[in-house]
């Protein structure tokens, strides 16, 4: 019989006790999840009964005399006691001692506040502020911060506990020799346990398990000593994610039910409710109602999402898609946006999905074509692109027809194997398009297909026939646009269209909201948060046009760091300028919904063209030229104004020491040079007075200096600093140009763009 090594006891029994230390500490790190919903829920109701209290403040104490208690009101308020807020810390005690208020009036007091508290607890949403400096808000904050960074190391840590944990366990309970006295009487199948045992835990120590536990352990337990710096910062990026999780927690609701604010009859909201959502694809939690726009989405399967600007509508399409690759093993999705959106589409599929994308636009985009029907993913193309997606498609050929392969025939068994790999591939993609199946059509922005005659329109009627599923979306009320529902309607429902056309007239009429309910879905901020106001900033990557790609190469290769910066502003003919057309679009989508709009440049020759373009929609600008007398009687006009105007104005000039809370859509042209220029101009709209959630919108151009101006205002910060205290802005800018960075950076643009066409 072969004999077993004995193993060294000193260092067994040390595996031995820290494993099932590290083994007990993963296990502890999983189910942390409990402790961290306490900690928030505990952490809402203070909040929740902080600002009840701060409600109280504004309720006269004339409240009181409405209690059948009979108390003397004018006692309080000859001591001082105005509002409800000022009696809530005020003892029984000492309100006994004030002159015609005796110990039951006191207790009756008391007694009123609690009622008074708890009611004012279950009206008064809870609103995070990175303005409210209260321990409650931040206590809160930093709660849902720890609960939202602790998700991906707890699934870490559960990834690992059971990978490792049986291995531990086993090789725990296999430990059968103790010491090397025992082992000289040990059985012979006991040393071979523990050896065997020893082996499996020295192994998991080799493999970097003790690192790992103590990594994971160490980062979690630094979430409660984060500073409130990076919570707050977090929660000014991810605002949204917050509430949902507050939502998830049942510490705020929405306004109102889904199903009652979109007027769907209860049979179908409740249908609509029944949905199972597969969220195993997603990357990003939902609202509440989100959630529900998504379950509509599948149920209805052709619809019109029209909701309000910022409830994120792409969002709602991007989930929509990742469920049916989830559930349904849904391969094929296809966007179709205006050009200026398609870089943006695809950014935030990445972003919110596991899903993969495929840009159809530009030169290469046979091949992305090719590479999305063979491969599965989701489509972006663009309008215009439609025709040529059809054609490549064949869906405008005969059935059967055959398409030259095109591949030529040369001599030589290298060529021949070049043929047969070409004829393999091109057989394969026929195959393929012959096959073809759209899982869900997506179409944004979905009033540029209002014309059933025009050719776009056509397209889209026959890419429409690949696919069972189609979600138009727009953020334009339509209520307001009869005809253009109607015609969409005809394109997704046409059994609906006969009945939606004979009841137009009425369309503000809560009938023919119920009407239409089965394929439009449209909600209002103010129906579904109730944390308002919120902002809500976005970053719109442009696709470059020609023109804008040449305009932006010749400063590139001039060196000018100035002029790099105006990209897509470069050209005189703004109609070739995708910043400019998005502007347009968001402009539009803002008037819309009655909304005003600042836009801010730093460059005066940008904001010029801007209201040069906009034409009479425009105000302004302002500039550092303007008076400031003049400034504000441009500002008052755009207050008093009656119609969703747009305010132009230079970032130095209009971003300080004015106040706009009418407008609540912000437009930067180009980052900012200093963060603090763009937090400031923001604060000019989302300040006390705001009544509407604020968007804010950044114009990017896509391999530009843009995406450079992105990481040095995240990431180097302090430059911007030192140099904006040397001196003015425009000096900044002239020494900026003259760092290591910014030589740098030219020589990568150069790189993007050689001097040879």
């Amino acid at each position: 019989m072969k004999q077993v090594e004995k193993p060294n006891f000193k260092d067994l029994t040390n595996l031995q006790t820290g494993m099932a230390r590290a083994d007990a500490d993963l296990s502890g790190l999983t189910v942390k999840r409990s402790l961290e919903i306490d900690a928030i829920q505990k952490a809402g109701r203070e909040m929740k009964r902080s600002q009840a209290v701060a409600a109280l403040k504004k309720i006269p104490v004339s409240e009181l005399s409405r209690s059948k208690s009979g108390i003397r009101v004018a006692a309080l308020e000859k001591k001082g006691y105005t509002t409800l807020g000022d009696l809530y810390d005020v003892s029984q005690r000492r309100l006994e001692s004030i002159d015609g208020i005796g110990e039951k009036q006191a207790r009756a007091i008391k007694d009123n506040m609690i009622v008074f508290v708890r009611q004012m607890e279950k009206e008064t949403p809870i609103r995070l502020s990175l303005d409210d400096t209260s321990a409650e808000n931040m206590n809160l904050m930093r709660s849902v911060y720890a609960y939202r960074q602790a998700i991906g190391l707890r699934e870490d840590a559960a990834s690992l506990y059971g990978e490792t944990h049986p291995q531990i366990q086993d090789a725990l309970a296999h430990i059968k020799v103790k010491n090397g006295f025992s082992w000289v009487f040990a059985k012979f199948q006991d040393k071979a346990d523990t050896d065997q045992a020893f082996r499996t835990l020295a192994a998991l120590a080799e493999d970097g398990y003790y690192q790992k536990v103590v990594s994971l352990t160490g980062r979690y337990k630094a979430l409660s000593k984060t500073d409130d710096e990076t919570v707050r910062k977090d929660f000014e990026q991810n605002s949204a994610t917050y509430y949902a999780i507050l939502e998830e927690m049942g510490i705020t609701e929405e306004a109102s039910s889904s199903g009652e604010t979109t007027n769907l009859p209860e049979e179908l909201a409740q249908a609509v409710r029944e949905e199972t959502l597969d969220d195993s694809y997603l990357k990003v939690t939902l609202r509440n109602y989100q959630t529900f726009g998504v379950q509509y989405i599948l149920h209805q399967k052709k619809v019109l999402l029209g909701d309000e600007m910022g409830l994120g509508k792409t969002i709602m399409a991007i989930a929509s898609m990742a469920v049916l690759a989830a559930t349904e093993q849904a391969t094929h999705f296809l966007v179709v946006a205006p050009a200026s959106v398609l870089v943006n589409w695809c950014r935030e599929i990445e972003k919110w999905s596991t899903l993969k994308t495929f840009l159809i636009h530009g030169d290469d985009e046979d091949i992305a074509q090719e590479d999305w029907v063979l491969q599965g993913g989701v489509a972006v193309t663009n309008y215009e692109s439609t025709a040529d997606f059809i054609e490549r498609l064949g869906l405008n050929t005969e059935a059967g027809t055959e398409e030259a392969s095109g591949t030529e025939i040369t001599s030589g068994d290298a060529a021949m194997d070049r043929l047969t790999v070409d004829s393999e591939e091109s057989a394969a993609y026929k195959e393929a398009k012959k096959n073809l199946k759209v899982s869900m059509l997506v179409i944004d922005e979905a009033h540029y297909i209002k014309n059933p005659e025009a050719k776009r329109t056509q397209n889209l009627v026959k890419i429409g026939e690949l696919t069972d599923r189609i979600l138009m979306m727009t953020g334009t009320p339509l209520e307001n646009k009869v005809d253009e529902m109607c015609n969409l309607v005809d394109y997704l429902r046409p059994d609906m269209s006969k009945e939606v056309r004979e009841n137009a007239f009425m369309t503000e009429a809560p009938q023919f909201k119920r009407l239409v309910s089965p394929v439009y879905l449209r909600r209002v901020r103010e129906d579904v948060l109730s944390e308002l106001p919120e902002i809500t900033e976005k970053e719109e990557w442009c696709t470059m046009t020609e023109e804008d790609k040449k305009a932006y190469k010749k400063q590139v290769w001039a060196e000018s760091f100035m002029s790099m910066r105006r990209v897509s502003f470069l050209q005189d003919d703004m109609t070739t300028s995708s910043k400019m057309e998005r502007l347009k679009e968001l402009v539009s989508l803002a008037a819309g919904e009655n909304r005003k709009v600042l836009v801010f440049s730093f460059y005066r020759d940008t904001i010029a063209k801007v209201k040069a373009t906009l034409g009479d929609q425009a105000m302004g600008p302002i500039s550092g030229d303007t008076p400031i007398n003049k400034r504000q009687e441009i500002i008052d006009e755009f207050t008093q104004s009656e119609e969703p105007k747009v305010l132009v104005s230079q970032v130095q000039a209009g971003g300080t020491g004015l106040n706009i809370q009418t407008a609540s859509v912000v437009i930067f042209c180009e980052p900012q040079i200093k963060p603090s220029l763009e937090t400031q101009a923001i604060s000019r709209v989302y300040r006390m007075g705001q009544v509407r959630n604020v968007l804010v919108y950044r114009l990017l151009c896509e391999k530009t200096i843009d995406e450079q101006m992105l990481i040095l205002l995240s990431d180097k910060q302090e430059i911007f600093d030192q140099f904006a205290q040397e001196s003015e802005m425009a000096e900044a800018d002239e020494r900026l140009s003259q760092t290591d960075w910014m030589r740098e950076v030219i020589k990568e643009e150069k790189e993007k763009y050689p001097e040879e066409i």
